[in-house]
């Protein structure tokens, strides 16, 4: 088992939502009813982003079988077909190809007419490179999103002594039915904690609903094992009233994949939803952990939160103590006052030599509405990335159903895109290690929270002048015209100056 690509594939379905599950058992059954196939042989099946291959082994006397080995490749197909698609121009390479004798074969003439034909058969030949060339001792039958795209079947045959190129689509008598045995590990067999004592299994056999309180005693609750409700639910948007009380309906699917793990699918009435992963049947340390949702409902703090912002500045010369966001810092050790169209300055060279060696970067940046206020923020994130240190970063914005947006602006699209883009950078900055949350505040202050300091920022990371974006200055933060400014750095009580 490639254990790169299983938590690749783990990962595609918790975090990127991607509801297609490796299937296994049906497809190698729906293969020897379709072709009769008896003895040993592989199958391959390919979905728009990897290949599961089977080998298999058939009893001659009874139609049971075995699978004897997997594994799981990430070809890379997807970005050829899917990324760059032109009906047109793919219909046209497929004339290059042809079947003869029952293969495909592939015309030369038409590469000599089309170079973008030849970089089509190159791209298709790395996308599958990484396929095993043990393939040449068996026959392999092929099913899937592309298993009757003719470029495919050809560069999948070079790899074959013999292949077999049509789709899979004979359906499952009841008496084969019979013969697939629903396997479901007795670990996972436990209840979910609902009044109705629903199983996991239960959920296998039919969609099962719950109705989930959305208090926070409720979503504390354990879910199953050390996962909790609070980390299962797509979001917190109350959609019925039970006595009084606010709930979110839930859909429970369980799931079970070809390498036998244990999906749970929770979906909500307008069918978002979320996988939680209950069984790892590989045993292959993941490195990850079914995280809970950043955008959800914060716990009411009991103290007031006092904020530096709403006293007097801090004088130089004594040590003064202050509250700031539940935390207390100390000396005022640092103001920077940058004047109207005064050029030179970059979040580098602000924020810098405060964030080199830090752990922890929390943000609060109330307004990210605008093009440009996100850019900012990717160039703020650019930084983070850029210290090897970095573990964590947390974003304090408002909430985008009561964000000020334009007139013309479709209040469900925006909030819509809001969270795409936050799931896109979450998803990216989990590629370096990084992890990222956010969470809606009420707040209008601007502040960063870096270990030991505390930065009170007048225009948060807006700090610049509208550009032209069609200059060269507008692309170099140094070069760009800074509004005026007054930032102030605060070293926390309990660490050196």
């Amino acid at each position: 088992m490639d254990s790169d690509n299983y938590k690749k594939y783990v990962e595609d379905i918790l975090y990127k939502k991607k509801d297609s599950l490796f299937s296994g058992e049906t497809v190698v059954r729906k293969a020897i009813v379709s072709y009769d196939i008896k003895g040993t042989f592989l199958l391959l099946q390919l979905t728009s982003d990897y290949c599961y291959l089977y080998e298999c082994e058939t009893d001659d006397v009874s139609s049971k079988f075995r699978i004897k080995s997997y594994d799981i490749y990430h070809h890379k197909l997807s970005k050829i077909f899917c990324e760059k698609f032109d009906k047109k121009k793919f219909d046209k390479f497929s004339w290059a190809y042809f079947k003869q004798d029952g293969k495909y074969v592939y015309d030369e003439y038409y590469s000599q007419l089309s170079v973008e034909l030849a970089e089509h058969n190159k791209a298709l030949q790395q996308a599958l490179c990484e396929l095993p060339s043990s393939w040449k001792c068996s026959s392999l039958y092929i099913d899937g999103d592309y298993s009757e795209i003719p470029s495919v079947v050809y560069a999948l045959q070079r790899n074959a002594t013999k292949i077999i190129s049509t789709k899979l689509d004979k359906p499952l008598s009841m008496d084969n039915n019979k013969v697939l045995k629903c396997w479901f590990p007795d670990v996972v067999k436990g209840k979910i904690r609902t009044d109705n004592n629903i199983t996991f299994l239960d959920c296998l056999k039919v969609s099962q609903t719950v109705f989930v309180p959305l208090d926070d005693n409720c979503l504390d609750s354990y879910f199953y094992n050390e996962i909790k409700w609070r980390d299962i639910l797509p979001n917190f948007e109350k959609d019925c009233e039970i006595a009084g009380i606010e709930c979110k309906t839930i859909i429970l699917r369980t799931k079970v994949d070809g390498f036998q793990n244990v999906f749970c699918r929770a979906s909500d009435a307008k069918d978002n939803y979320k996988y939680i992963m209950v069984y790892n049947s590989q045993n292959i340390s993941l490195n990850f952990k079914n995280e809970p949702i950043e955008n959800q409902p914060s716990k009411q703090k009991k103290k007031k939160i006092k904020d530096i912002n709403d006293s007097k500045p801090l004088p130089k010369d004594k040590l003064s103590t202050k509250e700031i966001e539940g935390r207390e810092i100390n000396e005022l050790v640092k103001e920077i006052h940058i004047k109207d169209g005064e050029t030179g300055y970059s979040y580098k060279s602000l924020f810098g030599e405060f964030i080199k060696g830090a752990n922890t970067v929390i943000l609060s940046e109330p307004y990210i509405v605008k093009d440009y206020q996100w850019d900012n923020l990717m160039e703020f994130i650019s930084l983070i990335m850029e210290s090897e240190n970095i573990k964590s970063l947390n974003l304090k914005t408002r909430d985008p159903q009561i964000a000020k947006i334009g007139e013309n602006i479709d209040r469900k699209e925006y909030v819509r895109e809001f969270y795409r883009k936050l799931e896109s950078i979450k998803y990216e900055l989990k590629g370096v290690n990084i992890i990222f949350t956010w969470e809606l505040s009420k707040t209008h202050k601007r502040w960063l929270d870096i270990d030991d300091y505390y930065i009170d920022l007048d225009y948060g990371l807006d700090i610049y002048r509208k550009q032209d974006d069609n200059t060269v200055l507008s692309s170099v933060q140094r070069l760009k015209k800074c509004k005026e400014n007054h930032i102030k750095v605060y070293k926390k009580i309990g660490t050196k100056l």
